[in-house]
């Protein structure tokens, strides 16, 4: 139980910190003028961070080092680089500190959940319930925000942007706090002392590759809805101090899927159907905000993030948790983490942002046509951004993934997995 308590407490602050500023910082910066691309950037940089460090920390927690005390360093020195990024209002510096902490806070998505596949006594009843107190975390840094805003006076920051302050006080209580996690040192399996290695020659099976790629290629549409929803819904008719709390509404449904719905139903559906019904649940919600009214059916649509995440991205950790042989399970971890957070949100986030540019009319009423110039064309007021059009391309894309996964993905086994890494002395 105290264990279970101790996972509880880290998956609410592990996702408070990314919750704090990920739904509003688009918003934020456009008081200071920046350009889609400029967005686009700033929300990449966590996913390069994804393709930086994961791999190396990896090779921190599977051979070298403990894998709390490598939790509690990265968030302390995250806290400082969010508390600086927070005073500043130009590109260039911005950019240059959030890449410095997501560099930090990448690999520990990637090691919160190993280290609660490793201490949970049935990981596929009890991760669920475990990772719904990140949800937990986020919604309630989104609440705190909003509370905030509506209420200034309650604390005065003047010369920081609140919803980064918020993350660094987040950082720096989680960096201690993982000080008290329970003890996980690297494996003592012999081996291959390169970890990352070893987990790369997972993917040399034809299943695992495809899982892989079409993981990768489903989340650079992911973006769209961190990156340019707070706008939408301004747009839409939700005011921008409420914002935060709004799109809270994701996460409360992500709560009773994780808490309710994921334990129920993946045993019974199991892992192919699951995955499927986390992606049919993207283009779903995109295409509502292609129609981008009433409000009323767009803030509900939001509740559909909820069945997105927990169905396709905790679905997916699973299943490699399942198959990844015991001594490469943090690298593993990292791997997908490289290729979801990081290759595939780092490509989602500049393309969301030259989608964003390249519908932004400069002028009076014009004619629009839509992002692959051979669907249709419609008149979009001049001097905004042309919803219709943005959100048209990841309804496609994301539609194009569903199919493409019910057409070809198919469940490795343990053993196809460990005859892949050439040692099927450490299968699971």
């Amino acid at each position: 139980m105290l264990v279970s308590i101790q996972l509880g407490i880290m998956m609410f602050l592990e996702y408070a910190i990314w919750g704090a500023w990920t739904p509003i910082l688009t918003q934020d910066v456009a008081h200071f003028g920046f350009t889609g691309m400029q967005v686009g950037w700033l929300y990449g940089a966590l996913p390069l961070g994804c393709m930086i460090a994961p791999l190396i920390g990896g090779q921190f927690v599977d051979r070298w080092m403990p894998t709390q005390i490598f939790l509690g360093i990265a968030h302390l020195l995250g806290a400082v680089f969010l508390w600086l990024m927070s005073a500043q209002t130009t590109f260039p510096p911005m950019m240059v500190h959030m890449l410095i902490w997501s560099i930090l806070f990448a690999p520990t998505m990637a090691f919160t959940n190993s280290i609660c596949f490793i201490h949970l006594r049935n990981s596929d009843r009890d991760f669920p319930i475990i990772r719904t107190m990140g949800t937990i975390g986020w919604i309630v840094a989104g609440l705190t925000l909003t509370a905030w805003r509506v209420h200034p006076d309650l604390l005065h920051l003047p010369g920081h942007i609140d919803s980064l302050a918020l993350a660094a006080a987040c950082s720096l209580a989680l960096g201690l706090f993982c000080f008290l996690l329970p003890n996980t040192p690297p494996s003592r399996a012999t081996g291959n002392p390169y970890a990352f290695l070893e987990a790369l020659k997972m993917f040399r099976n034809p299943k695992m590759a495809f899982f892989l790629l079409l993981c990768m290629v489903a989340t650079t549409e992911f973006q769209f809805f961190y990156q340019l929803s707070a706008p939408f819904l301004k747009f839409a008719g939700v005011t921008e101090a409420h914002i935060p709390a709004v799109k809270t509404v994701s996460q409360g449904f992500e709560i009773g899927v994780l808490a309710i719905g994921l334990p129920l139903l993946l045993p019974v559906l199991g892992i192919r159907v699951c995955l499927l019904i986390g992606l049919i649940a993207w283009p779903l919600r995109y295409l509502i905000f292609v129609f981008q009214e009433p409000l009323w059916l767009i803030i509900a649509s939001l509740g559909l993030h909820g069945f997105g995440f927990a169905f396709y991205f905790i679905v997916a950790f699973m299943y490699l948790d399942r198959v990844a042989p015991k001594d490469i399970r943090g690298s593993a971890q990292g791997l997908i983490t490289f290729a979801t957070y990081g290759l595939g949100m780092f490509i989602g986030s500049l393309f969301c942002g030259k989608v964003q540019d390249f519908y932004t009319v400069a002028g009076g009423a014009v004619v629009s046509q839509d992002f692959f110039g051979w669907l249709f064309n419609y008149a979009t007021p001049g001097g905004a951004i042309d919803w219709r059009g943005v959100f048209l391309v990841p309804t496609l894309i994301t539609s194009l993934c569903a199919v493409a996964h019910w057409v070809w993905f198919r469940e490795a086994s343990v053993a196809e997995v460990a005859a892949a890494t050439g040692s099927a002395a450490r299968k699971r």
